[in-house]
């Protein structure tokens, strides 16, 4: 089970708006990969593809949360710019 789990996601497009693709890279308490997975969105703005990102890590999130222990901790960190943390039970 794990206690932690460290978020980072970006999003990005190229032209503003234009083909766009996210990035999202997630691991445990001691920085071990537990997934990892990028794809394109299509075309999109930049903050779109910042929040498509958000949204596919929290879905990733709740289709494993067999993986989590009942007060795991979420820390997610967008684009290495904005770091919250946020407790919840799954």
């Amino acid at each position: 089970m794990l206690n932690v789990l460290n978020v980072y996601t970006d999003g990005g497009a190229r032209g503003n708006p234009g083909p766009s693709a996210i990035g999202v890279y997630i691991a445990d308490e001691k920085n071990n990969q537990v997934a990892g997975f990028g794809k394109t969105i299509g075309i999109a703005t930049n903050n779109v593809a910042e929040y498509k990102a958000v949204i596919e890590a929290l879905d990733w999130v709740i289709e494993n949360k067999k993986l989590l222990s009942e007060n795991a901790k979420l820390i997610f960190s967008l684009t290495q710019s904005l770091l919250f943390t946020n407790s919840r039970t799954f």
